[in-house]
């Protein structure tokens, strides 16, 4: 744990670099009051300026070099905790790369600021200036003007080498964006929609019409008999289903377009989209084979900081992750559950958000640059449930109990490029012991070295042998 001096003189500081070591900078008076382990502060390195991390505060030095001033004290309050750090040294260690790696890693683009990140003005800024302050006026004006500029070239603009404070506040509130971050990889999901032209709405004479227009293709009135039914089940009908459901081509509905009679179209759909929610956020009741597996699960967990728990497809494991969830909760504690997939285990988001509401926190890709920033924000002030992918475990927790790893056979808890190439699973044993929680490792299908822990004793082991009859 370092310790905070009141007045620093030096402070250590994390670069977003790979470099093999931190970096001693001086601490002008003006700013001694404000310096804090985990705060950012904007520094001079080679020409260029960075956003890095204090991690360590300092009186004298013994370095042989002349230390450079830092520039600005970017945060009111510190972005990481202690624990995290250690964390980030431990990662840096035992997967052979330096802690800024860890750190570029770790942190939301949000919060990684260089001399060379381009700044872009955000869409929905309605160019209201009337609360700014001379400076976020003339950076803000400027990137308007100029569609794009660096941070380098923002501070050539306003003569001023100290612009990052300034950025971050803009950053906040949603003036700015970084344009790395909306050169996103993601794609939305997109569903082929098929309706009714305005044409043929749904009225008995309509239908008729409909019909007679058909003729006598036996394909096409078919897919439209089809297309009815769906449609008094549901307000949209996908064409996979009316497809599915018909037996036809898709030449066949394209025929049905031609006449005019449907509407064929893209829709964008969200990957967590909630639909059919549960109203009573009520857990099923257990079954004897949960309690059980509870029961074993808490007695593994007095002598053992992991247990596995291998159940068969359909034996209820999520009924029993929310059990114990439900109770760590109780006692005041922050819960991860990591998932392979975020955006391929909806099912799960959906039996979660049901039960625990807006407790819940996404952690996943879909994520813009100021979500990911507000998400890490509310981790800090010990957020309670967080349900994400590998890059969940990286967040900035102060008071976690319990890690549930769903089916953590799964390759992608594994990270290949770039460094850290760290495994989720390995490292939620590693934030464990710093909180003294507890872990849970979920699979049909364990990874042999889970399973072999566990029948070495070193994880304790509790079998789900049986499908339940009511799936949670």
């Amino acid at each position: 744990m370092s310790i905070t001096i009141s007045s620093p003189k030096y402070v250590n500081v994390i670069l977003p670099l790979a470099v093999p070591k931190n970096y001693t900078y001086k601490v002008p008076s003006s700013m001694c009051g404000d310096i804090e382990f985990g705060k950012r502060v904007e520094v001079p390195l080679r020409n260029r300026a960075y956003s890095a991390i204090i991690v360590e505060t300092m009186n004298e030095v013994n370095v042989n070099y002349k230390a450079k001033d830092i520039r600005a004290v970017i945060d009111k309050e510190p972005i990481i905790t202690e624990r995290q750090y250690d964390l980030w040294k431990w990662m840096a260690k035992y997967y052979c790369c330096t802690v800024g790696e860890v750190m570029m890693v770790a942190l939301p683009s949000g919060l990684k600021l260089t001399s060379e990140t381009k700044l872009i003005i955000s869409p929905d800024f309605d160019e209201d200036y009337s609360d700014f302050d001379e400076m976020e006026y003339l950076i803000a004006e400027a990137i308007s003007i100029q569609n794009e500029l660096t941070i380098d070239q923002v501070k050539d603009i306003t003569d001023r080498k100290v612009v990052y404070p300034y950025i971050r506040k803009l950053l906040d509130r949603r003036v700015l964006y970084i344009k790395e971050e909306l050169r996103s990889k993601y794609k939305p999901k997109q569903i082929t929609v098929v309706a009714l032209s305005d044409s043929y709405q749904d009225t008995e004479a309509s239908i008729n019409v409909a019909f007679e227009r058909i003729g006598k293709s036996e394909l096409q009135h078919k897919a439209l008999l089809s297309f009815y039914k769906l449609y008094r089940q549901q307000n949209e009908v996908s064409k996979a289903a009316l497809m599915e459901l018909s037996g036809v081509s898709s030449a066949v509905i394209k025929g049905l377009e031609k006449k005019g009679i449907l509407d064929i179209y893209k829709k964008e759909i969200s990957r967590l989209t909630i639909t059919d929610v549960i109203n009573e956020a009520v857990m099923p009741p257990l079954s004897t084979q949960q309690i059980d597996a509870i029961a074993t699960i808490k007695e593994a967990w007095e002598e053992k900081e992991t247990c596995l728990i291998h159940g068969i497809t359909g034996s209820g494991k999520t009924r029993v992750y929310m059990e114990l969830m439900q109770e760590y909760l109780g006692k005041g504690k922050q819960v991860l559950y990591l998932l392979p997939e975020i955006a391929l285990t909806s099912q799960i988001v959906n039996r979660l958000e049901a039960v625990f509401g807006d407790r819940i926190v996404l952690y996943h890709s879909r994520l813009n640059q100021h979500e990911r920033v507000e998400i890490w924000n509310a981790v800090l002030h010990e957020a309670k449930i967080l349900v994400g992918a590998r890059s969940s475990l990286l967040l900035p927790y102060r008071n976690i109990g319990l890690i549930i790893v769903d089916e953590e056979h799964d390759g992608s808890y594994k990270q290949h490029d770039p460094s850290p190439r760290y495994n989720a699973r390995d490292t939620a044993s590693v934030i464990a012991s710093q909180f003294g929680a507890k872990v849970l490792l979920g699979s049909a299908t364990p990874s042999l070295e889970s399973y072999f822990n566990a029948k070495l004793g070193k994880y304790g082991l509790t079998e789900l042998r049986q499908r339940h009859s009511k799936v949670a």
